[in-house]
Parts: C-alpha cells; structure tokens; sequence
C-alpha cells in the first residue's frame, strides 16, 4: 500500500459475496474512493481487528446476515452501519437446493443449476417424464397443491419487515414498493444492479450523512463502467407465468431468457427441460 493511501480513512466491509460487490463498487466510485480506502474483509473481521488492520476505520459495515454485533476493537468514532441480506424468496415459491446438482468441470464449476424447483424435483422422484412435468408445470393454472401466493407475500413482507428493524439501512420496504414495476431480483439472493445501487447510496448517505455529495446516477454510472450484464447477473432463475400474472409484474415477458453461467440463455420452457435432463443423467450415473 502507498503512503498516500496508507493516510485515508478506511471503509470496511463485511458479509457475503454481495458485500463483496458493494466494496468492489465503492472502489473505484468517484467520491469515495478519492478520500477513502476501501476494504472487504469477508466473514474475517475479528481477525483484521486483533491485528490492528481496522484501526484507522472510518465506516464499518456490516450485513445482517455475519452478525458482528460485539466487536469492541473499532474506534468509537467509527460510524458502525448495519445493512441487510439482499433476499427475496416470493418469486420463487418452489426454490430449494437442488440435490441433483452436481460440479461439471470446467464449464459449470459448481454445478449447472444451483437452485433448485421442489415441484420439478418431486416429479423427477415419481418418475414422470420430462413432458409430463412440463405438461403440469404449463398447464396454465396454479394447483392447490402449490404454495397460497397470498399467504407467501404476507411471511415475505414479515420477513423482509424484521430484517428492516435491525439494520441501519432498511431495503425490505423500497423491495415490496418496487418489485411489480422493476427487476430487483434474477434469483432469490442475486440482487440486479438497481437494487445494489439503491443499497449503496443508502449506505453512503448512512455513513456520510451531509458529506455524501453522490447521487444515485453516480453509482448507476460505476456499475455500468462493469459491463452491459449486472454484476450478479451470470446466473438467473426462472419464473413462473402463473407467478408473474398473480404479482402483475409489468417487466415480465413469457419470451425472457435466463442466463445460466454465461453459456446459455434459456427460455422458461426450456430451462425447465434442461433441468430434467440433467437430474435424469445423474439419476442414471448413480444407479
């Protein structure tokens, strides 16, 4: 580290591979990264402070999801900013781990489908066919057996409300605003790149208060400088008509595709099929 750099104040990070992605922001965002270091430290922060490292911290933040709640090392003038996990599970009501997934290498290194369609994977383990389950899963209708959409929304709403009141900077309300009228999510946990700068100018204004002289096109303009694609963008999940019909989503067209590690871009008919076949090849494989 430069001496110059070794001068400014620190900004630490802590949390998840979407904290991650706020330090990598804030890195090379005008306005911040001119006056300040910026750190991710992952789930390590312990071990930065019992080595001194936080020391000359200025900003502290941290996700809901680590729970750093009793470091003592911080200087008392560090300004401490809890901020949530971004998560929203109400468009994915059959999310689940996929059992079948598996790691391909080296084109899919953790698998080609991480998450999961508890509907998809009971009709694999009775034993229907790929053309049956697409025949149910399309057949226009939400069965009874499926998860009450209504009462899914309110446990979200819930959900998202408890994690709003123990963290500095509350999402959960702007998420529940937004939802139907903007993409906030291509997965339960990939957050797209208007909802991680709506949270990054949150956590700017959180921690700078008056000082923060960055607007929310500031931040649009640094995650554009990444690429064309979101930042989380590498790999979406679909959803379901009936899902998009039920919660009015006006961004919702049958035609998307969903990107599955920058291989492939599927329609939901066919993602759905590709799924399948490849729980049928380790079916096969493990017999």
């Amino acid at each position: 580290m430069s001496q110059q750099n070794s001068l400014k104040p620190l900004i630490a990070i802590c949390g998840n591979n979407q904290a991650e992605a706020v330090a990598l922001v804030l890195k090379v965002l005008p306005g911040v990264c001119d006056r300040f270091d910026v750190q991710f430290l992952g789930s390590h922060a312990e071990a930065e402070l019992r080595t001194g490292t936080l020391s000359r911290c200025a900003v502290f933040f941290e996700q809901d999801s680590v729970g750093y709640r009793r470091l003592g090392g911080l200087s008392k003038s560090c300004r401490r900013v809890r901020f949530p996990l971004l998560e929203f599970n109400l468009l994915w009501p059959f999310n689940c781990i996929n059992p079948y997934n598996r790691p391909e290498s080296p084109r899919f290194p953790f698998g080609r489908f991480p998450n999961g369609n508890s509907f998809i994977i009971g009709c694999i383990e009775r034993g229907l066919s790929t053309e049956e389950i697409l025949a149910l899963d399309l057949s226009g209708e939400w069965h009874a057996s499926w998860p009450n959409l209504n009462a899914l929304f309110m446990s979200e709403s819930a959900r998202l409300s408890l994690q709003d009141s123990r963290c500095t900077v509350a999402l959960g309300s702007y998420i529940l605003k937004h939802f139907r009228k903007q993409r906030l999510f291509t997965a339960v946990q990939n957050p797209t790149n208007v909802l991680l700068s709506a949270l990054i100018l949150r956590l700017l204004h959180a921690a700078l208060g008056s000082d923060c002289n960055i607007s929310s096109s500031d931040v649009d303009m640094t995650l554009k400088n990444f690429g064309t694609r979101d930042l989380f963008g590498a790999l979406s999940v679909p959803i379901h008509p009936k899902v998009a019909e039920h919660f009015d989503l006006v961004w919702y067209s049958p035609h998307d595709t969903y990107n599955i590690f920058d291989v492939q871009a599927l329609t939901y008919e066919r993602y759905v099929q590709q799924m399948v076949e490849s729980a049928r090849k380790h079916v096969a494989r493990s017999a």
